[in-house]
């Protein structure tokens, strides 16, 4: 891993969210699609460091305009984020190598699994045909790994 590289896993140890998103893809289905997620938000006088770190690990850069009406987002911001399991996956294996203590590295070890089980599943497929259905284990799984990140990143008061 070069320079930069440890330099971005550094400042997604401390700015990144490691995410899982589940969503229906139609009325008609009754299994959720779950999706691998990396993401830093921040000012939008920031976009420098969320460029660059797009030139190393793909994904997309969004400017996000102040709603000062709602206040949801009182500030203009800038967001980075990631979605494909192709993308993160070599993102959750850099953030590993480190030797550094971080809270985040069991939701990245999690979402790692995810990513593997997800491109295995497309490339390899069910019974050696190519397909993105998952197994009800698969499935299960999935679905753990959503609900425990979620839990992960409760704050735990004392």
């Amino acid at each position: 891993m070069n320079n930069l590289k440890r330099e971005i896993i550094g400042f997604l140890m401390g700015e990144g969210c490691f995410r899982i998103s589940a969503r229906c893809k139609s009325r008609w289905m009754d299994r959720k699609l779950f999706t691998p997620i990396v993401l830093v938000s921040l000012r939008d006088d920031d976009d420098e460091i969320l460029n660059k770190i797009k030139e190393v690990y793909g994904g997309f850069v969004i400017n996000r305009p102040a709603d000062r009406k709602t206040r949801v987002n009182a500030n203009p911001s800038i967001m980075w984020s990631v979605t494909s399991s192709r993308l993160v996956l070599p993102i959750c294996t850099d953030f590993l190598k480190s030797k550094l203590p971080s809270k985040k590295r069991r939701e990245v070890e999690l979402l790692k699994k995810v990513c593997e089980m997800k491109i295995n599943r497309s490339d390899k497929g069910h019974k050696g045909k190519r397909s993105k259905w998952f197994t009800d284990e698969e499935y299960k799984f999935q679905e753990f790994a959503f609900e425990e990140l979620k839990r992960m990143k409760k704050y735990k008061s004392e």
